[in-house]
């Protein structure tokens, strides 16, 4: 995509000036804020800033000429589309050497592998509420499946017939199944989540 760089506003009432020098040339890439024209004023020689950055296409003026505020100066080509097609060819057949240096390199220098951990199910049933709390409705699921939980964390709320109490787990996982839902009656020892925890094995000996 070609952008065309016009001369900009150069402020005091400066409407135009002599072109002293161009700065860059077809090819060139350039900077945003980069000088690219010498021009003289009729108060001084001021240096014209790209107000982008990327190719020079085209030059449109030339020493002597006499430029104007808002004339084309230059054609600027981006920058992205040389990057990515100048890219492509070296970069197919790289991931193919580097693949094979992967792959191999586990084979040749195995790392001691890390304590395995085995997934085991834990079945959380209501707890005892004391206060010969014998059930209570189910306000709200606090959890749902896929959810981590922590040991002590609160997942259900619980309505008695003495106040609303949150239910907390007694162990920490990852949430496999909820057995209850909002409005359910819940006794005590009633199973209310399954959790899937995780047990670290003991680590294998160098």
């Amino acid at each position: 995509m070609s952008t065309e760089f016009n001369m900009p506003d150069l402020g005091e009432n400066i409407e135009r000036g002599d072109v002293v020098s161009v700065l860059v040339a077809v090819g060139d890439r350039i900077e945003e804020d980069q000088p690219v024209i010498e021009l003289e004023t009729d108060k001084a020689v001021i240096e014209v800033p790209a107000s982008i950055g990327g190719i020079v296409e085209a030059v449109h003026v030339k020493e002597g000429d006499s430029a104007a505020v808002g004339q084309l100066l230059l054609t600027i080509g981006s920058t992205e589309s040389a990057g990515e097609t100048g890219a492509e060819p070296s970069a197919d057949p790289a991931p193919v050497a580097n693949t094979a240096v992967q792959e191999s390199a586990p084979e040749s220098a195995p790392v001691p592998p890390i304590a395995p951990q085995s997934a085991t199910a834990i079945e959380f049933n209501m707890p005892d509420l004391g206060e010969n709390i014998e059930r209570g409705d189910v306000v709200s699921v606090l959890v749902a499946v896929g959810d981590r939980i922590e040991e002590d964390q609160p997942v259900i709320e619980l309505e008695t017939d003495k106040a609303v109490i949150e239910v907390p787990a007694s162990a920490g996982g990852i949430v496999e199944a909820v057995h209850v839902k909002a409005g359910d009656s819940a006794a005590v020892g009633q199973l209310l989540l399954t959790i899937a925890g995780t047990v670290a094995a003991p680590a294998a000996s160098a």
